[in-house]
Order: C-alpha cells, then sequence, then structure tokens
C-alpha cells in the first residue's frame, strides 16, 4: 500500500508496520487477548503465550479501565476514549468490551483492517469501538475524548512536547 501522510517517515513507518502484522498473522498471530493461544512463531515475545500476553496487555486494559472508572466521573457508557498507535486494536478492544466507547488509531492500514475483522468477530458485549488509518499529528476532529492513551508507543514519537500538545487539544476539559 502506498501511503500519503505528510510526513516521508511516517509513511515508511507504516509501511513496515504494515508487513510486520501481515507476517505475524500469516504465522498464526490473534491480536485479541481472549482468543489468542500459544503461537511459536514469535520467540522471546509475550505473545509466543497466551498467559504472559494476558499478562502484560491485559493488565495494561486493566489498568486503563480502573484509571477511566476512579478519576472520570461519568458512567463507563459515557466515556470517550482514544488509543494512539493501537496496532491491530488488542487493548483498544478490550476497553470497549468493558464499556467504554473507544477510537482506535493507527497509521497501519493492515493494522487497522486486522483491528476491525477481529472486532466484527468479537462475541463479548461491549461498548463502541471505531479503528481509524491515520497520523496522530493529522488527526482532526472536533470530538473531544476523555482519556488519551498510548501502549507501548510512545517511543515512536521523537517529540514529547508536541504529543502533549496534540493530546491537550484533544482532550475534554476534565479528560
Amino acid at each position: 500500500m502506498e501511503y500519503k501522510y505528510k510526513n516521508k517517515k511516517i509513511n515508511e513507518e507504516a509501511s513496515c508496520f504494515d508487513k510486520q502484522i501481515i507476517e505475524r498473522i500469516r504465522n498464526g498471530y490473534v491480536p485479541d487477548l481472549r482468543r489468542n493461544e500459544r503461537c511459536e512463531y514469535f520467540y522471546n515475545n509475550v505473545w509466543r503465550d497466551s498467559f504472559y500476553a494476558n499478562m502484560f496487555f491485559g493488565e495494561v486494559a486493566r489498568q486503563v479501565c480502573d484509571a477511566a472508572k476512579k478519576y472520570i466521573e461519568k458512567d463507563p457508557d459515557e466515556i470517550n476514549i482514544l488509543e494512539i498507535a493501537c496496532g491491530p486494536g488488542h487493548i483498544s478492544l478490550e476497553l470497549a468490551r468493558n464499556g467504554f466507547n473507544v477510537t482506535g488509531i493507527d497509521i497501519s492500514a493492515e493494522c487497522i483492517r486486522i483491528a476491525r475483522e477481529i472486532a466484527d468477530e468479537d462475541i463479548y458485549k461491549h461498548g463502541s469501538l471505531d479503528y481509524l488509518c491515520a497520523d496522530f499529528f493529522e488527526y482532526d476532529v472536533s470530538k473531544k475524548y476523555d482519556m488519551v492513551m498510548f501502549s507501548s508507543a510512545l517511543h515512536h514519537f521523537p517529540d514529547l512536547d508536541a504529543v502533549m500538545q496534540k493530546i491537550n487539544s484533544l482532550l475534554d476539559d476534565k479528560g
């Protein structure tokens, strides 16, 4: 796929993530914490065993859920969460399963395609869930979020001041 993001490096990175996720899926990876199984393709990676994937990524999802419930004075079905660099969407999916309204964005069209497929197959009742292929810095919406999160992705953003400014523009007054 040819990308047309403003930043050439983002286009290259998106293409690399596309190739990586396609290879992982072909080798048995299921980006769903409730449906993944042991995957021998992974060596030295938490996704090799569902216990470790859940221990790491499941704990991230649980902590985000707990923080949202504790610090945002709304019912879960009224809380809007944005996950930046959501990849194939495993954490966004878990947050939605907990009743939140979740938007996951990622630069990789393949990650977003796979995230949507997994969400479409989901048998668990959940809040709203939307996945968008977008560059975080080009993402421009009038919607405000109660929470903006990254999981194992912040290191991809070299200018943290710009990241914080962008996050502030996306957060609700009490977010």
